[in-house]
């Protein structure tokens, strides 16, 4: 088989993927600069404090703040999750400056990652291509 021709099929195949991602894109627009908000609120702020502490005091990644210090002495870290998004949003305020699209943009690309992701995860473990396909639509609408 010609590279052409396996090039071809292969972006004829994932042109579903692509509109998957179109789909997300679309769900992200409406709320893309607001604030935290709707039912996991508290675990959001959570999250842009990281970010903004990475951003206003310490950009070591491994060493996330938080903004609750309970003494004068008390650093702030806290070990939560693998702070990768928090890190990341902060070097954006450094591009940008602070602003809350920031944080939903570094979610959006994470989002559209998975979605390829489990496309290609459902052919690794010998699903169909519609199964695969299947796979990164509905997880889409994952909560995670």
């Amino acid at each position: 088989m010609e590279i052409a021709t396996i090039k071809t099929k292969l972006c004829s195949g994932l042109r579903p993927l692509v509109l998957i991602a179109l789909l997300q894109v679309l769900f992200q627009i409406p709320i893309l600069n607001q604030g935290p908000q709707a039912s996991h609120v508290w675990r959001q702020i959570v999250g842009h404090a990281a970010a903004v502490n990475y951003y206003e005091e310490d950009f070591r990644f491994f060493y996330p703040r938080s903004d609750i210090r309970v003494s004068p002495s008390d650093s702030g870290i806290i070990y939560h999750e693998f702070p990768i998004t928090y890190w990341l949003t902060a070097q954006s305020y450094r591009l940008t400056g602070f602003n809350n699209a920031n944080s939903h943009i570094i979610a959006l690309l994470f989002n559209i990652f998975f979605i390829y992701g489990l496309f290609f995860l459902g052919k690794a473990l010998g699903y169909s291509y519609r199964r695969s396909l299947l796979m990164s639509f509905f997880g889409t609408f994952a909560p995670v």
